[in-house]
């Protein structure tokens, strides 16, 4: 099927919301949106990544585009393909782009575990707070210097149990109000920081979906 959009009249009719609506909501045609990732327009070109009918091969081709903008889009799409993510994650020369990869839950299991080696606490908070980051990642990053990247860990709903309750006794306050915070932490170690000296953290345990068990026992 052979659709031409005459996308320099809708400019001037639609607002720049209205057209990216249009673009990453409303077309399904992935013939459509092939054509529209050929624009010269950057604006166009992200709305097209983030449609998620949009083609993987699309997706892969425009993870070179030279728009850091929607380069970061293809990188935080969870339908990009494994070899276009991998090419971003290793561009050192585009930290935000990195920085989308390792927050992508569509990053490979492999392509975590090598962005959780980096010395970038950023990258690695990134990585201790994605649900797609394997078990042990999120073990060797509950034991980080950074207290940034515990918390990060803390914050994951992915974390093991046992890896939460040994962050609920942190030194450091913001790692205890994650695990608090954590729908996942255990119904022993919620009731524990129930008890905390800190209001901060006992206040984070009864805004806990999860705790709400403790208070009708």
């Amino acid at each position: 099927m052979n659709i031409t959009l005459d996308f320099t009249k809708l400019k001037k009719i639609l607002l720049r919301e209205q057209l990216h609506k249009l673009i990453a909501e409303l077309i399904t045609d992935g013939d459509i949106l092939s054509q529209l990732a050929e624009s010269d327009d950057w604006t166009v070109k992200k709305s097209v990544v983030d449609n998620i009918n949009t083609p993987k091969e699309v997706l892969s081709k425009l993870a070179d585009d030279e728009n850091i903008y929607v380069k970061e889009a293809v990188a935080l799409n969870v339908n990009t393909p494994d070899g276009a993510l991998t090419r971003l994650a290793n561009d050192n020369q585009q930290r935000l782009i990195i920085l989308a990869v390792a927050s992508n839950t569509g990053s490979s299991p492999t392509l975590l575990t090598m962005l959780s080696k980096k010395e970038d606490t950023d990258i690695k908070s990134k990585v201790a707070r994605n649900t797609s980051t394997p078990e042990e990642v999120l073990r060797k990053l509950a034991d980080d210097e950074s207290w940034y990247v515990r918390e990060s860990v803390a914050h994951n709903k992915a974390t093991p149990k046992d890896i939460l309750t040994k962050l609920s006794n942190d030194e450091f306050l913001k790692v205890k109000i994650a695990v608090a915070s954590n729908t996942s932490t255990p119904e022993k170690t919620l009731k524990k920081l129930l008890n905390d000296d800190n209001d901060s953290v006992s206040s984070a345990v009864m805004w806990n979906p999860s705790a709400e068990k403790l208070f009708s026992k």
